[in-house]
């Protein structure tokens, strides 16, 4: 998204950073330009929100079960996308702002079902909670390519 683009710009700009190029693009569509060239590669994927809920309590009103069914498919088809990316040896960063097991866990072992060149790297899967935390309820996965 265009508002999303000129935040990143004005964060590497304000750090004077020059080394990034951004574009809009739809994550779900592969693009053959950047096969198997990344290092690295972060999913941060659209999710229902419900780790940001404190913030945004709204939240709560306007997700439904089906939005997370749908979210969910979505996240899986960026993440398998997003994996072509990468070289050998190459790590994965998924991430979401949600402590929907359906949006994160689930995802994530459906994803390594698809994917046996993947698995998850250190300990893996990490969780925050608001209220053990202290922050905002995330979830992160690390994942590498092998061979």
């Amino acid at each position: 998204y265009e508002h999303k683009i000129n935040l990143i710009k004005d964060n590497y700009t304000r750090l004077g950073i020059n080394i990034i190029e951004e574009r809009i693009q739809d994550a779900t569509i592969f693009n053959k330009e950047f096969f198997s060239i990344a290092d690295r590669v972060l999913v941060d994927a659209p999710c229902s929100g419900f780790g940001i809920i404190r913030r945004k309590p709204e939240i709560k009103f306007t997700k439904t079960e089906e939005d997370i069914a749908s979210l969910s498919k979505l996240q899986l088809k960026i993440l398998n996308n997003a994996s072509k990316y990468l070289k050998n040896e190459g790590i994965l960063l998924y991430s979401t702002c949600s402590i929907e097991p359906l949006e994160d866990e689930n995802v994530i072992e459906l994803f390594l079902k698809e994917n046996s060149n993947f698995s998850l790297l250190g300990n893996g899967n990490v969780k925050f909670f608001p209220n053990v935390d202290d922050t905002d309820g995330f979830f992160i996965s690390k994942l590498i390519k092998r061979g």
